[in-house]
């Protein structure tokens, strides 16, 4: 649970951060990647803290790995002259849709059992 927490705290001050920090052109596409890829990471892990599975050092293991992997990613496709990065974000973004969908399952789910638990009282 302390782990969670330390993920809400980390979201807010990247948001606060990313509010007042201006990024040039040059590096957009390997900072949007990037923070695609770390809500994809983020977002996982808020599934697995609601199944109670969630180790800290699978987050943070995922969440760089996935990063520092996508921005090689659009580094490589810039050499190659071809857009890869959007392969990574069309990617980062069906899984972060996919797991959206699998939260609003998991709480409507605990949100029928304590309805049922309530009528059988």
């Amino acid at each position: 649970m302390v782990g969670f927490f330390i993920i809400l705290i980390c979201i807010a001050l990247g948001i606060f951060t990313g509010l007042n920090l201006e990024v040039p052109y040059m590096y957009s596409k390997y900072i949007s990647v990037a923070i695609v890829a770390c809500m994809d990471s983020a977002i996982g892990a808020f599934i697995a803290n609601l199944n109670k599975e969630f180790k800290f050092s699978t987050f943070f293991a995922g969440f760089f790995g996935n990063a520092i992997i996508t921005v090689v990613l659009v580094y490589l496709g810039e050499k190659l002259d071809t857009d890869l990065y959007l392969g990574a974000i069309i990617v980062f973004t069906a899984r972060i849709l996919n797991n959206i969908s699998k939260i609003s399952k998991i709480i409507l789910n605990r949100i029928e059992k304590s309805n049922r638990k309530l009528e059988n009282e």
